[in-house]
């Protein structure tokens, strides 16, 4: 008797469910052949960037609304960036929006200065998130002598203005005083580029 009163109540509760909750299975085997528009792979995309920089890799892998049409009306886009043993993004900033950053794996230096001039450093590690509104300059350094990985959330369309070579043949000092650069990145601006300072690179070659 109560199980016959159990199966009747389930077939009155499904016959009411909404309908896609209903469907529910079926949307899911319907995906397994289609593309799904809310979900991507960032470290399987082919990287923008790869290049040999200071003593190891550098890429940096991009997923946005022309690979995942599920970010179309919210303007969002995410950068996977490795960064080798003693290499930086270049002292840069973003006019049109702002940056949200995670630090995946490794250890990375972390410097933005604020509208009032006021620079802020970070050793930043695994699980720690860095903001950066847009306008402000910033920049990352792996100093360290293993990968660092960042994963970077833009809030709309992502343009970058890098500091130009002009700027950093200013000097070792006022470069510091801007920036809290302590040391000169010999190298012509780009997106990623090598660093020097504190003998990084004989440092981490002395460890291989």
């Amino acid at each position: 008797m109560f199980k016959a009163a159990a199966l009747v109540l389930l077939s009155a509760l499904l016959a009411t469910a909404p309908a896609h909750g209903r469907n529910l299975a079926q949307a899911e085997s319907d995906s397994a052949a289609a593309s799904n528009p809310f979900t991507a792979n960032l470290e399987n995309r082919t990287p923008i960037v790869e290049a040999q920089v200071g003593i190891g890799n550098a890429s940096v892998r991009v997923v946005d609304s022309s690979v995942m049409s599920g970010l179309s009306s919210t303007g969002l886009s995410t950068h996977l960036v490795k960064l080798g043993p003693c290499s930086s993004l270049a002292p840069h900033y973003h006019p049109t929006a702002d940056e949200m950053q995670l630090v995946v794996q490794g250890t990375l230096k972390f410097v933005i200065t604020d509208l009032n001039d006021n620079t802020y450093t970070a050793n930043t590690t695994k699980g720690d998130v860095n903001v950066i509104p847009k306008g402000l300059v910033h920049y990352i350094a792996n100093e360290s002598c293993e990968d660092a990985i960042v994963d970077l959330v833009f809030s709309g369309n992502v343009s970058r203005v890098n500091l130009g070579p002009s700027f950093m043949l200013l000097g070792q000092e006022i470069s510091k005083d801007a920036l809290g650069l302590n040391s000169t990145l010999d190298a012509p601006m780009g997106d990623i580029i090598p660093i020097t300072f504190n003998g990084c690179p004989d440092k981490c070659k002395s460890r291989r």
